[in-house]
């Protein structure tokens, strides 16, 4: 599978190029990594929550959420606008 290159960091304004924030942001390989295994999920279910997605990579919701934010913007996932347990349902759209 081939994905886009992010060549931002799709959160740089939430934390206004803090040192420590810019720091901490994963390398692209992790991101990657992490952007193939998410979608892996919606092979075997078409529709999930960013909590869901969480609880099957055993990751913390908010070390996954820039992650899913990456791949709503570059359109790989969307958000199908109902709602679930508190969280968006998202489905790949390719």
């Amino acid at each position: 599978m081939t994905q886009p290159h992010l060549p931002w960091d799709v959160c740089a304004a939430r934390h206004h190029g803090s040192p420590e924030s810019v720091a901490a942001n994963p390398a692209s390989d992790a991101k990657r990594a992490m952007h193939r295994t998410i979608l892996a999920l919606f092979e075997s279910r078409p529709y999930l929550t960013s909590k869901q997605i969480a609880y099957a990579v055993g990751r913390p919701l908010n070390s996954i959420s820039g992650r899913l934010s990456e791949l709503l913007v570059l359109g790989l996932i969307e958000r199908t606008g109902a709602r679930m347990d508190g969280a968006a349902v998202l489905r790949r759209t390719r």
